[in-house]
């Protein structure tokens, strides 16, 4: 690229946007100084007097301010005039973009401003038309590059499969952590329930999923034989663990788990929500489940509150809360988890399927609502685009319905592995049918990496 720095008002983030002003054109204006100081970390600290130091609990970007200083040259006062009612239009605007390209740089990047004014203007008396002015314009914390896309592969319910209630996303570039849109091949249905979380550079050695035939069985729990369940996860010799409640219906322990390597116990480190797959014999037997963890076999258990799942025969995913284990220094014989269980009425059993964990601290977002197919970070939304599948920048419109979230939207860290975790399941399986280990999604991402100020040619 020769010639000036470009610094120009578009109307979009794009290759080739319309410029609306021409900020250093070499012709009118000359931008004599760009000051664009990258945003400073706001921190959440404390401290006191009985231990050295502090602790960060939280940080985030603050805004920044575009400085620039120009000078406006015209062959006449009324051409001047002109010009300078464009900058205050641009000005003016709620919200505008600035395309930056220093000159020599191979790719733009764009800032996101705020409606700004004039910091300061002086009228040269001359020949010509003449103006200085200074103009501070607030914009987003980080500039934006060109639209990227990633196609991470297929998703599947059943954790058994490949890519099993996850996707590794890789290749994000930028500075600091994208926002992205991300797209499913196939829908959350109205009534469904999507899960997804984050969680950066995942250990080689991190279990997603601990099937229940893997499981050590606690009382009147046993493999009930034959072959495997086609509804279940896994295969081989009965997929499943039942309890029958045959000698005690009481709250006893009918499943547990232990690490089995120190790497996997290392991995588990942190807080994490686990999700069990279950399923009852009849839909009028009422039972409940206690979660319970220990960093190791000599450690007090912590207890869970008691969860009941929905009276049906149908397969479900229920929510037994978060899980914490310790610092590694805590955990000198591994993390331990059990399942508990209580029958209060009917006569029916009750079938374990696996158990999932998911990632807390990262982000973790959980949507339902109308039917809807793309996860829209910038936006802070979820919806159905029209065609289906497509993403917010080519779809021709989305469709009115939008889901409801709670919880963390995903970001992706650049340079990592970040690790996608997504199961989808019907928020009331006797409504709307059994958690089908056989739904899966074709993932795309759509991000803009952020920069704190330039772009390298490559990342």
């Amino acid at each position: 690229m020769t010639g000036p720095d470009v610094i120009q008002f578009v109307d979009s983030i794009a290759a080739s946007p319309t410029v609306r002003l021409d900020l250093n054109d070499d012709t009118r204006w000359w931008c004599r100084e760009f000051q664009a100081l990258p945003p400073r970390l706001r921190y959440s600290v404390s401290n006191n007097a009985m231990s050295d130091g502090a602790y960060v609990s939280s940080s985030a970007y603050d805004g920044r301010t575009l400085t620039l200083t120009l000078d406006l040259v015209a062959s006449s006062q009324d051409i001047n005039a002109e010009e300078l009612q464009k900058l205050a239009r641009e000005l003016d605007r709620d919200t505008n973009l600035i395309r930056y390209q220093p000159n020599g740089a191979t790719k733009p990047v764009f800032f996101k401003t705020s409606r700004a004014d004039f910091a300061d203007l002086f009228d040269q008396q001359a020949a010509l038309a003449v103006r200085r002015l200074t103009i501070d314009i607030p914009a987003e914390p980080f500039a934006l590059g060109l639209r990227e896309s990633i196609s991470v592969g297929t998703v599947s319910n059943d954790p058994a499969a490949a890519n099993g209630c996850y996707v590794d996303v890789t290749g994000v570039i930028g500075d600091v952590a994208a926002e992205p849109v991300i797209t499913f091949g196939t829908d959350t249905a109205a009534g469904e329930t999507l899960i997804l979380a984050t969680l950066p550079e995942p250990s080689a050695s991190l279990p997603v999923a601990v099937q229940a035939e893997s499981m050590t069985l606690g009382t009147d729990t046993t493999n009930p034989g034959g072959a495997a369940d086609a509804a279940m996860s896994g295969s081989g010799t009965t997929n499943y663990r039942r309890t029958s409640f045959a000698t005690s219906a009481s709250l006893s322990t009918r499943l547990s788990w232990s690490s089995s390597t120190l790497a996997e116990r290392d991995a588990l480190t942190g807080t994490w929500r686990v999700l069990a797959a279950v399923r009852l014999s009849n839909n009028t037997t009422t039972v409940q489940i206690q979660p319970a963890w220990a960093g190791d076999s000599l450690a007090a258990y912590h207890y869970g509150g008691l969860v009941t799942p929905v009276k049906t025969a149908n397969r479900q995913l229920i929510d037994l809360g978060l899980v914490t284990f310790g610092t590694i220094s805590d955990l000198p014989g591994g993390v331990n988890l059990s399942l508990s269980a209580q029958r209060d009425s009917g006569t029916g059993t009750l079938d374990w399927d696996f158990i999932l964990f998911v990632p807390a601290v990262d982000s973790q977002a959980r949507m339902s609502g109308d039917t809807f197919n793309t996860v829209d970070v910038p936006a802070a939304n979820a919806y159905a685009t029209k065609p289906t599948a497509a993403d917010r920048w080519t779809a021709s419109g989305y469709t009115a319905g939008t889901a409801q979230v709670t919880g963390g939207f995903p970001r992706l860290r650049p340079n990592v592995t970040t690790r996608l975790y997504w199961t989808t399941y019907a928020a009331d399986p006797v409504l709307f049918g059994a958690y089908d280990k056989t739904k899966t999604a074709t993932v795309t991402v759509n991000y803009q990496p952020r920069y704190q100020f330039v772009r390298p040619v490559a990342s």
